[in-house]
């Protein structure tokens, strides 16, 4: 997929004293995206997809967003008749430009994995098609990464704390009446 987005009158913060708002002006992105799945086996794929995107304001300044200009993501899914299903994302970010005076860590290329497990507890105690029970549990950042990303719309040229670490969220979900 080829795109092409011209956004104007983007209302955006301004530190000084008091902070205030203006009017950004144009920005205009243009990029590419490629996509893929594979199936190897009817429950087992692999999937993964390429970004690449460009971006210039109204006065001519290449890529002043804190938005990577590549990126890629990548992972596989396996899910069995038994109700399990199991999956492995790689989100991968090239490094932003601009940031070279950063007190703060300045952030390069940088991979975040993330996980999923589902298990279908209704299928193992034989309930009836129409009731779902299923045991979850979602992992963000399995690697522990800290990422820092640009703190933009600020006058000071730094970078923050986005992903901290590894968070792990464990649930139980419940469906009536499903198809």
């Amino acid at each position: 997929d080829y795109f092409h987005s011209k956004q104007t009158d983007s209302i955006v913060s301004v530190s000084g004293k008091p902070i205030h708002y203006v009017n950004l002006g144009e920005l205009t992105f243009n990029g590419v995206e490629l996509e893929g799945k594979y199936y190897f086996k009817k429950d087992f794929f692999l999937e993964g997809s390429m970004l690449y995107q460009t971006n210039v304001d109204g006065n001519g300044r290449i890529d002043v967003t804190p938005i990577p200009n590549i990126g890629f993501k990548a992972g596989g899914s396996y899910q069995d008749r038994r109700g399990l299903s199991v999956s492995l994302f790689e989100v991968s970010d090239g490094t932003i430009d601009g940031y070279s005076k950063s007190v703060n860590p300045v952030q390069g290329w940088h991979n975040i994995l993330n996980g999923d497990l589902r298990y279908d507890l209704g299928k193992a105690l034989h309930l009836s098609d129409r009731t779902g029970v299923s045991f979850l549990v979602h992992a963000n950042n399995l690697t522990d990464f800290r990422e820092w990303l640009p703190s933009w719309g600020f006058t000071s040229v730094d970078e923050i704390p986005v992903e901290q670490g590894r968070v792990v969220y464990v649930g139980l979900r419940f469906s009536a009446g499903k198809n």
